[in-house]
């Protein structure tokens, strides 16, 4: 759920519930072929409890912080004592983590994990934030600013049953089909 989530949510009778884009995907299959239908009247109402639903946070342990805040915190203490070059990527990936979110939570597992009031944790973060100059670039970031980027894109698709094929057999009056003979 960091940086821009993509995710899915069922609007049953009377529920809203979070499913995988993966079954969200499956539910909306059809062929190429299939004919468009229109919305139905109960569309808009559920539509409107689908936006206002709030998904529910990660749970974590009590008292323990998350990923994203430990690592926020470990570069902050970082900063008063690094070469300024290293000290504008280290900026960088603070602003990335507070208002971006472009940095995967392996990454930010990484960046949280050493314990820097150790010489060794010390120099673990230093070198994974040079490793992460070294992947991702000292302006990776510039691509995030300059997009206009809406804050958030909604695609709904409301599933209807499908009508019941009517076996009906071939000749016979409304199939338009004939069954070979002459009348």
């Amino acid at each position: 759920r960091r940086g821009a989530a993509l995710f899915a949510l069922l609007h049953t009778t009377e529920t809203v519930e979070a499913i995988t884009v993966e079954e969200g995907l499956e539910a909306i299959c059809c062929d190429p072929q299939e004919a468009r239908v229109e919305f139905d009247n109960d569309f808009w109402p559920k539509y409107g409890k689908l936006c206002v639903y709030t998904r529910p946070e990660d749970p974590e342990p009590p008292g323990s912080m998350s990923w994203v805040t430990r690592a926020r915190n470990q570069l902050a203490a970082l900063l008063p004592s690094v070469h300024e070059t290293r000290r504008q990527f280290i900026e960088l990936l603070i602003e990335d983590i507070q208002y971006f979110g472009t940095l995967s939570e392996r990454t930010l597992r990484k960046i949280a994990g050493p314990d820097i009031t150790t010489p060794e944790g010390l120099r673990d973060v230093e070198n994974r934030v040079d490793a992460l100059w070294g992947e991702l670039g000292p302006d990776y970031l510039d691509v995030y600013k300059g997009m206009d980027i809406q804050e958030q894109v909604i695609i709904t698709v409301q599933q209807t049953p499908k009508p019941e094929a009517t076996s009906v057999e071939p000749g016979s009056p409304g199939t338009g089909l004939a069954n070979g003979s002459q009348p």
